[in-house]
């Protein structure tokens, strides 16, 4: 987590961000994603969304073996909440 201004920095790769400095803020940083099946990623998006619905925007790089670079920034509205309220109906209360 992070204040949006700090997070706009760690994107653009002008601030990287101390442990301390992650604690709090309306903005999720994601640094790192490995999913070796759909359904771990899955799990992995499902855990972004409960995490991230009291949060404005969801920060990420994406790092390509040619050495491009995207960054990617999502807001945070509705969507997700929706999303987690289908997946909840779908999975029963073990979700």
């Amino acid at each position: 987590m992070a204040p949006e201004a700090k997070a706009e920095a760690w994107a653009e790769g002008q601030l990287e961000l101390s442990d301390e400095e992650c604690r709090v803020g309306d903005c999720l940083i994601m640094n790192a994603w490995i999913a070796n099946t759909n359904a771990v990623n899955r799990f992995l998006v499902d855990a972004v969304r409960a995490g991230a619905q009291d949060k404005k925007t969801i920060y990420f790089r994406r790092l390509y073996p040619d050495g491009r670079r995207r960054i990617v920034r999502l807001s945070v509205n509705e969507f997700a909440a929706s999303h987690l309220a289908r997946n909840a109906a779908a999975c029963g209360p073990n979700i």
